[in-house]
């Protein structure tokens, strides 16, 4: 497995750091960390340590709200009590290809063939089923060839991959998956392009509430700039069994800051009613990986943290490594 893929393989890190591997605008601020949580993904920063939700979390509150969620809803009716399996195993081929897409904007190459031995590897890792690794991985072929030809045809200039955003008001932060510029409808347009490798190509409600408010968070450092995101789009691949081919859905505009500002105000006061859960509890417990302990006829002992406890922690490490680079270098010897 190529180094990149291995330091962004969460099932071996307990607290990754979010580093895009392309970046060719300044970083949007604090250096922002993401930690395991059970289902959830959450963040932190430090100086002062803030919890943030991972963007996903939060906007899937809206559509809930809105009755909008039907979409999820159908997709657990169909695979029944395979529901959670077949959600982690699509959000694993998900990430991969994620992750795989990043390295080919950065290097300007991808290899098929190493490929698909690097995602045998990380599907191990990770624990997802060969018999759905022999699926997946033909998929992974058509789907990088689909990128890489809508890449061609639209002269995709690729500016940062995995782009980290936060808003420390709101609580909220998410990696943008590529901030380019990019041709469409025969101009040259700054945009942010949300991956989405679903087994069928389609947009939801929610797609539009993403993009929007990953374009809001970005464009709160960078409006008035070159910078400054104007498009907003969600592409997934089609047709994958056959010709791979690709589909290009423009969500600029269709849910507009006033909408977003309407929306949390509104959560906001379920979140005071006890209805929904928009500021991280830093107070609650969880176990990390870095605290199991296997002992022979005893069950498995979880080091529990609270989460304050948690970020403490790794902020004290982070501290410490820097001491003691800091010494390293200046020692002549």
């Amino acid at each position: 497995m190529s180094q990149y893929l291995k330091d962004r393989n969460e099932f071996e890190n307990e607290v990754t750091i979010l580093t895009s591997l392309l970046c060719k605008i300044p970083t949007f601020g604090k250096t922002v960390r993401r930690f395991p949580f059970g289902d959830k993904r959450m963040y932190f920063v430090k100086e002062p340590v803030v919890v943030m939700n991972g963007l996903t979390s939060y906007i899937s509150l809206i559509p809930q709200r809105k009755g909008e969620d039907a979409a999820l809803i159908k997709y657990q009716v169909k695979h029944g009590e395979n529901f959670f399996a077949e959600l982690h195993h699509a959000a694993d081929y998900g990430t991969f290809c994620h992750m795989a897409v990043a390295q080919f904007l950065t290097t300007g190459v991808l290899d098929l063939y190493a490929l698909k031995e690097e995602f045998r590897q990380y599907a191990l890792a990770c624990g997802l089923p060969m018999v759905r690794w022999n699926t997946y991985s033909y998929r992974l072929v058509n789907d990088m060839k689909s990128f890489a030809a809508f890449a061609h045809q639209h002269e995709l200039e690729p500016l940062a991959t995995e782009y980290c955003v936060y808003d420390t008001e709101k609580l909220i932060a998410t990696p943008l998956d590529i901030v380019c510029r990019m041709k469409f409808n025969k101009k040259v347009v700054m945009a942010n392009i949300n991956l989405k490798f679903r087994e069928s190509p389609a947009s939801y409600p929610k797609d539009d509430i993403q993009t929007a408010i990953e374009r809001f968070m970005f464009n709160s450092k960078w409006a008035g700039t070159e910078n400054e995101i104007t498009h907003t789009f969600i592409w997934c691949p089609v047709n994958w069994q056959k010709e791979p081919t690709w589909k290009l859905i423009n969500t600029t505009d269709k849910y507009t800051f006033e909408d977003w500002q309407q929306d949390h105000h509104i959560l906001s006061l379920l979140e005071r009613q006890g209805k929904v859960y928009l500021t991280p509890n830093i107070k609650e417990k969880f176990a990390t990986k870095a605290g199991v302990i296997v002992q022979l006829n005893k069950p498995v002992i979880l080091d529990e943290e609270t989460v304050e406890e948690f970020c403490i922690r790794v902020s004290k490490a982070d501290k410490e490594y820097s001491s003691y680079d800091e010494k390293e270098s200046s020692n002549p010897f």
